[in-house]
């Protein structure tokens, strides 16, 4: 199961939210197999996300990017923007970009990998 959050599409485990759905939102069933990332796009991933954002999540991370249903996912902090626009936004910021500055950064191929994925709507492997 997963839940939209209003009209943007967005998406979140009703668990990460205590089980409470907030009123705007409706509890959705999740695709068969729980959606499948491009492979492509899980090996930029693998390489610099899953550090933090994997398994186990690190506690500064506030989202886990290991399945598509996160990306579609909403993180609740008074904005209702899918996780893989969140993940755009950051990795096309100077001032705070992800990865952190301390950490490997991608280069143009893989974030020309990511950024066509979310162009897209970060749409599910065939």
């Amino acid at each position: 199961m997963w839940v939209a959050c209003g009209d943007d599409g967005g998406a979140l485990d009703p668990t990460d939210a205590g089980g409470i759905v907030p009123f705007d939102c409706e509890v959705r069933d999740a695709p068969a197999g729980g959606g499948k990332i491009p492979d492509e796009v899980l090996g930029v991933l693998e390489v610099h996300c899953y550090g933090c954002h994997g398994e186990p999540k690190l506690p500064a991370a506030p989202m886990s990017l290991l399945t598509w249903v996160d990306f579609q996912g909403c993180h609740f902090d008074g904005q209702r923007v899918p996780n893989y626009e969140r993940m755009r936004i950051r990795i096309n910021d100077e001032q705070t970009p992800m990865p952190p500055i301390r950490l490997p950064q991608l280069d143009d191929r893989e974030r020309g990998i990511l950024n066509r994925w979310v162009q897209r709507g970060a749409p599910q492997a065939p």
